[in-house]
């Protein structure tokens, strides 16, 4: 009994990056959800260009969610998802110090990308989790 106590300790370490990973993905989910429409209103958008700061980085994230189970493959799951946190922590910093509209179109496609690749790093990681018994 002794002696197999390392390898639930490096199984738990596992976990709880997931876990971390997953609520930092959520949690800038929310984030956007809230903070980006009440800035991007107070620089000037109206209400069809906030609808479409969301779309932008739907569609985004859309596009790459599939091709990035390929690169998922190549990279590996935990490698990509820290990856995307990154891309995803840089592109809402610089929404924060973005001044104008279009711009915030750029690092909302940029974050979507992010989320792209987030949803099959994420999925992969939790699958490569679970013990095949």
């Amino acid at each position: 009994m002794v002696g197999s106590v390392t390898e639930p300790v490096a199984e738990s370490r596992r976990m709880v990056f997931l876990y971390v990973a997953a609520a930092a993905v959520f949690a800038t989910i929310a984030a956007r959800g809230l903070t980006v429409p009440l800035y991007a209103h107070d620089i000037g958008a109206n209400r069809f260009a906030v609808g479409a700061l969301f779309s932008v980085a739907t569609l985004a994230a859309a596009v790459l969610s599939l091709p990035s189970g390929v690169l998922v493959d190549r990279f590996g799951a935990r490698t990509l998802l820290a990856v995307s946190l990154v891309i995803t922590a840089v592109s809402q910093l610089a929404i924060a110090f973005t001044t104008n509209v279009p711009l915030m179109f750029v690092w909302q496609v940029i974050g979507g990308l992010a989320a792209g690749i987030q949803q099959s790093a994420v999925f992969s990681a939790v699958t490569e989790s679970v013990s095949r018994s």
